[in-house]
């Protein structure tokens, strides 16, 4: 589960804008998390993220999709996640 934290290491952040809001919406429930790999992986899924944010968005801070913008961070990212996992 995601927690305050976790989102300023996850996404680089030096601190939180809306501090209330992003811990209700994304640390109160467990996030799912997708691995998608092969050829185009993260254009295809920044692709789906504009799509899906385009259709079903309810808000800048509701926008129901995340993919990292290249494979250095998609790789940073799922080690994060990955190290964070209980085992």
């Amino acid at each position: 589960m995601f927690d305050t934290r976790l989102v300023l290491e996850f996404y680089e952040w030096e601190k939180l804008d809306h501090p209330e809001e992003i811990n209700a919406y994304i640390c109160t429930t467990p996030l799912p998390v997708w691995i998608v790999s092969g050829d185009g992986a993260v254009a295809k899924t920044m692709e789906l993220k504009m799509s899906m944010r385009t259709k079903y968005s309810n808000g800048p801070l509701k926008n129901l999709f995340h993919s990292p913008v290249s494979q250095k961070e998609s790789c940073r990212q799922f080690e994060l996640i990955r190290s964070k996992v209980r085992k």
